[in-house]
């Protein structure tokens, strides 16, 4: 997610942006060749009863611990040096098929010659969702008359510090069908009648637009993974708050300048969040704490600000 919506939002004070952690998912297929993730391996196969594991086959974990619980004590092995894997194999003394079960994760593992029958498959954790966005209400509208959001671009108050898994279709099947059916309403009660001149006019796309490559966010991937990922600590936060603001301040990639501003703005709201919750863990605050039971609003100033929010609060009347 580049973040251009939220950015672009921000940067014209008409909204308060929720920053709220980014959910890791636990098990994407780690290449070894290459040092890279290919992709994500559902986390019903540990339900099904697969272990995690280290190197010499020991397992670490509870399996079945919450999201943030296992990620953080797989960032720790890997930390310590080690590796991690997924052991298929007790599955298969349930007498559960595994290949029948996970045909797409099996074809896929099969891809990179290793059989999830007798092979440990390297996994790791991975950035998967970001359980904030532009502040709506249940019918997808925000404080912009007229502009709605909707699916991961929005923050409807479902989701806490960490996201039940396949939540992402509640905020893109049932948000998204309330949404419109507002926009519907709406255009009946409002838009029928207006008339409208349509044009069409040739575009040239700013410099800054043009030949943008995956590449050249690499750099700003690796800060948020090293300092604003599973574990954070203050004295790196507020690092990072400055390192992303020089490269705001000089980089003229509309794009990059972009995530450079959204990475800023989470790394500054996680450090005004002295506490650990779900997602968001310090390391130098790892325990919960009860003032910080609220959404984090990142105003257009910038300033930090905590609310309550919940699906029947009328957006419109919350006070931020």
């Amino acid at each position: 997610m580049m973040g251009n919506s939220l950015v672009a939002l921000f940067l014209y004070g008409y909204i308060h942006i929720p920053s709220k952690p980014i959910q890791f998912h636990t098990t994407a297929f780690y290449n070894e060749k290459e040092k890279k993730i290919e992709f994500l391996i559902s986390e019903s196969v540990r339900g099904e009863g697969a272990y995690l594991v280290d190197e010499k086959g020991n397992r670490f974990v509870d399996e079945l611990a919450p999201r943030d619980v296992v990620a953080r004590a797989i960032f720790k092995k890997y930390k310590e040096g080690h590796k991690v894997f997924l052991d298929f194999k007790p599955i298969m003394k349930k007498n559960i098929d595994i290949k029948a079960r996970f045909p797409f994760i099996y074809k896929k593992i099969k891809n990179f010659n290793l059989d999830p029958e007798k092979d440990l498959i390297p996994v790791s954790p991975v950035a998967h969702y970001t359980m904030g966005g532009i502040f709506t209400n249940s019918f997808g509208q925000t404080k912009i008359k007229n502009l709605f959001a909707c699916g991961e671009v929005a923050c409807t108050g479902v989701h806490g510090a960490n996201r039940l898994a396949s939540n992402s279709l509640l905020e893109c099947l049932v948000f998204s069908n309330r949404t419109t059916y507002k926009i519907d309403f709406l255009f009946e009660r409002e838009f029928k009648n207006l008339k409208f001149d349509t044009f069409v006019k040739n575009i040239t796309l700013d410099d800054r637009l043009n030949n943008f490559k995956i590449e050249n966010i690499k750099d700003i991937s690796k800060i948020l993974w090293k300092y604003v990922g599973i574990e954070r600590n203050g004295e790196d936060l507020e690092k990072v708050y400055f390192t992303l603001e020089n490269i705001e301040n000089k980089e003229n990639n509309i794009y990059k300048k972009r995530l450079a501003k959204l990475g800023k703005l989470i790394a500054k709201a996680a450090l005004e969040r002295r506490e650990s919750r779900g997602a968001h863990y310090r390391i130098d605050y790892p325990k919960p704490k009860k003032e910080y039971e609220k959404h984090t609003l990142v105003k257009s100033n910038e300033q930090i600000t905590y609310i309550e929010k919940n699906l029947k609060d009328d957006l419109l009347k919350i006070k931020t």
